[in-house]
């Protein structure tokens, strides 16, 4: 599930409600990083805390770290709250010779208690991480290790994970959404990893002799790390609408790379780059109908495992095939969720809330409407490019 914010001022959103949009891959995009509004998507309500969320928060946990840097963390990790409202935590480490400090705020989806508190670290104390994102798998890979588990977040599945096998041979176990650093403190290595489609975010700097990573920019500038915007990026952001990986639009500043790994040695100073992500050559090779099933049984068992959470779950709405399919499919495992959609109102042919009205009809689902005025929109256009 990829996130992104609910902007709608005055809209009729339940209190701190906040907007899920899973997997790209099961619906459409309007441009690079903007799913389709309405096409596959979920609402998850807040956390433990009770609280409310901010008019910028999505449904995301916020990491950080650096190695060699005498900065405070604090105003770093005050720049992510908006990505974790719940809390937030902090851990320090002295790595050959070198302070390390690895930071987390968090967003409370599985596992409310504190035994889902990061940093988080392995159970022979060896390995510590802090993790954005979710595992869908992770209760198949929890059967396969041993135990006892403190907690039942997917965040513990994957740092005993690593802890039994290892980065490099986990990552291609993990079928997610994910960005997270692990630290090896035997080896003195720190990983960056990030999921195969780039949904979660990660931006990482190396100087001379410091080394900062972050889910977002101003974080990293928070840190006293960020130099001035990067022409050659601009230019390919104004050509493009977007700047390709590893490029950002700030001079020494690189977006980790989807389905890539970053190994940074401490010691050493050094680190390197690698895609774990390997082409897949099987072909289907069975009859049209047959495709169909199986497509119909893959597309079931990611609507299962995507309704896992410890909070209230929703289901956002366009008048397309793409979320009725996901609205029935949860019907299906027995949720009747409540339904949202977002439109423009009468005279816009875009506007497609009498559609979802009608598929929330067939389907029993209770439904709100949202109506964004373009005296909205402008409202929220300071906030929109201070998130980009």
């Amino acid at each position: 599930m990829g996130t992104r914010p609910c902007k709608a001022g005055g809209c009729a959103f339940p209190k701190g409600w906040t907007l899920v949009l899973p997997h790209r891959s099961l619906g459409p995009s309007l441009g690079k990083g903007f799913p389709a509004l309405g096409d596959c998507a979920v609402f998850v309500s807040p956390g433990a805390s009770g609280k409310s969320l901010g008019e910028d928060d999505g449904i995301m946990c916020g990491i950080v770290g650096c190695v060699g840097l005498s900065t405070s963390e604090e105003p770093a990790l005050l720049s992510l709250t908006h990505r974790g409202p719940d809390s937030k935590g902090k851990q320090s480490f002295d790595v050959a010779g070198k302070v390390l400090w690895l930071g987390h705020t968090r967003l409370a989806i599985q596992d409310l208690s504190p035994a889902g508190h990061q940093p988080m670290h392995s159970r022979n104390g060896r390995w510590w991480i802090t993790f954005n994102g979710e595992i869908y798998n992770h209760l198949d890979l929890r059967r396969e290790l041993s135990g006892p588990f403190a907690g039942h977040s997917d965040t513990e599945t994957l740092v005993e994970l690593i802890a039994e096998r290892g980065v490099r041979e986990t990552l291609p176990l993990l079928n997610g959404m994910f960005a997270f650093a692990a630290l090896d403190t035997q080896e003195g290595k720190l990983y960056l990893a990030r999921d195969p489609f780039g949904i979660k975010p990660l931006y990482y700097t190396q100087k001379k002799r410091s080394f900062a990573f972050a889910s977002e920019v101003r974080a990293l500038r928070a840190l006293g790390v960020v130099g001035g915007p990067d022409e050659r990026s601009l230019r390919l952001f104004l050509t493009l609408r977007y700047a390709p990986a590893p490029s950002t639009l700030w001079q020494g500043v690189s977006r980790l790379a989807p389905g890539h790994l970053l190994c940074l040695n401490v010691g050493k100073e050094t680190h390197s780059l690698a895609r774990y992500v390997r082409p897949v050559q099987t072909r289907f090779s069975g009859t049209m109908d047959q495709a169909a099933e199986e497509y119909g049984q893959l597309l079931q068992q990611a609507v299962r495992r995507q309704l896992l959470s410890d909070v209230p779950v929703g289901v956002l709405l366009s008048g397309g095939i793409d979320s009725a399919l996901v609205a029935a499919m949860a019907r299906e495992e027995g949720k009747e969720l409540p339904s949202f959609s977002v439109g423009f109102g009468p005279g816009h042919p875009e506007c497609e809330l009498e559609e979802a009205a009608e598929t929330a009809r067939v389907l029993n689902l209770p439904f709100v409407p949202v109506e964004v005025t373009p005296e909205q929109l402008r409202e929220a256009l300071a906030d929109i490019v201070q998130t980009v």
